[in-house]
């Protein structure tokens, strides 16, 4: 019964369109002829007698343009299907981009590519999220403004958008109602690394060492030695390193944090040898870590691009 009811459904529509067709081409023919009041009229019944098409649409940009005015936007069902036609023409250009891409530089270029895409993708995804977020956490902060862990949640979605300013306001409350949260002691850190503020940043990280030393498996370590590099002070940074080497000798972000560090110091054997070591490594990256640690060996190889046209320049 349901079949029968979806076929008759079909024919109907399709019986609609073909005669949304025939008024509408009739009425083209009234606005050639120069009848622009009949020409008026049939695209009118077009847009009332049978709105579920698309000549309706059609219809009525004609009578904006006959009325002297711009076509009007697309509304309803209308807006999503021309959004959904054209991301996939984008994704087809994409496709065919990242395939001329492979077949003209090889197979790994076409996987860098493609993680990027990936990349891309899942950022994308996470804005979304954080978006449907934002205003539960924006009412919980109205309703409580000393609430931790709503102006913690804040902060971390201002700090996924890199509104670092938005960020470092947030967390620092968070952490101003309650000291002992590590979480928010690092992305505190975190943010004001991100907004140039090394030596503020430095003391919400060491903050967060001393509340938990392997607070995200050790790159709170990892980013304090990055404020130190930054500010500086190369053998306290390298310090840190050096003990989060004794403790994971295979961690991506260590390597390329070491690399940083050694082109500080304007070594750039030893800062090329950690690069290396972060694109070696990457190749095997734990699930848990994969992704970021693909992106670091990307940054990695372009460091070691720079490192090598300096050497030639030089």
């Amino acid at each position: 019964m349901g079949l029968l009811v979806l076929q008759a459904s079909a024919l109907w529509a399709q019986q609609d369109g073909a005669r949304a067709e025939a008024l509408f081409r009739a009425a083209v023919r009234a606005e050639e002829a120069g009848q622009r009041d009949a020409a008026l009229a049939l695209y009118a019944q077009v847009t009332s007698t049978y709105p579920n098409t698309p000549w309706a649409g059609f219809a009525a940009d004609r009578i904006a343009v006959l009325h002297g005015g711009p076509p009007p936007a697309p509304t309803g069902a209308w807006v999503w299907l021309l959004s959904l036609l054209e991301w996939l023409a984008g994704l087809m250009l994409l496709a065919v981009l990242m395939a001329a891409l492979g077949w003209r530089a090889g197979f790994f270029w076409s996987w860098a590519l493609a993680a990027h895409l990936a990349d891309r993708v899942e950022t994308l995804l996470a804005r979304v999220r954080l978006r449907r977020n934002l205003q539960a956490d924006l009412e919980a902060r109205r309703a409580n403004p000393r609430d931790s862990r709503a102006r913690y949640n804040l902060g971390l979605i201002y700090f996924e958008q890199r509104k670092y300013e938005l960020a470092v306001e947030e967390l620092a409350a968070s952490v101003e109602i309650k000291a002992d949260r590590v979480d928010a002691q690092y992305h505190l850190g975190l943010a004001r690394l991100e907004w140039g503020q090394s030596e503020a940043a430095e003391e919400a990280l060491r903050r967060a060492v001393e509340l938990r030393e392997d607070f995200a498996g050790r790159d709170a370590q990892l980013h304090l030695a990055q404020a130190l590099r930054e500010l500086g002070r190369y053998d306290e940074a390298d310090q840190l390193c050096q003990d989060v080497r004794k403790r994971q000798p295979r961690s991506c972000h260590l390597y390329w944090q070491l690399g940083r560090l050694r082109a500080a110091q304007r070594d750039e054997a030893s800062a090329r040898e950690a690069f290396q070591q972060v694109i070696l490594l990457a190749r095997t990256a734990p699930p848990a870590t994969r992704r970021r640690d693909q992106r670091l060996a990307r940054q990695a190889k372009a460091q070691c691009r720079a490192l090598s046209q300096g050497a030639r320049s030089g």
